[in-house]
């Protein structure tokens, strides 16, 4: 897989849209967002991802910007701290985050409802 932005977000939402969350909410909140699996790391732990809103320093202001929200879960524990970044953060720390050995998971697509009458 490419390790552009553009390539990453795309290989993220195309494991989000249409499928349930692999894992609760960090928080284990109710109504919170679940999160998705897209990476087996190099420490066996994995890292679950979801869409979000992120802040960007741009100049001397943050903003929000699109980006993602992503922590590692190892046996059903959340490890680490869960963090937000912009595509194009998370792009410059995937390979901090999976490691050398890492790897993408590919998830099965579902097949598209056949809407023809």
């Amino acid at each position: 897989m490419s390790q552009t932005p553009d390539a990453i977000k795309e290989f993220v939402l195309s494991h989000v849209l249409n499928r349930e969350p692999d894992e609760k909410s960090p928080y284990a909140i109710d109504g919170h967002p679940g999160m998705w699996i897209v990476a087996r790391c190099e420490d066996g732990a994995d890292l679950a991802v979801r869409p979000a809103r992120a802040q960007e320093r741009i100049g001397h202001q943050y903003q929000e910007v699109d980006g993602v929200a992503f922590q590692k879960i190892r046996n059903g524990e959340w490890i680490d701290q869960g963090m937000k970044s912009s595509w194009q953060m998370f792009a410059g720390m995937l390979a901090d985050l999976i490691g050398t050995t890492g790897q993408f998971l590919q998830h099965d697509a579902e097949p598209e409802e056949d809407m023809t009458p």
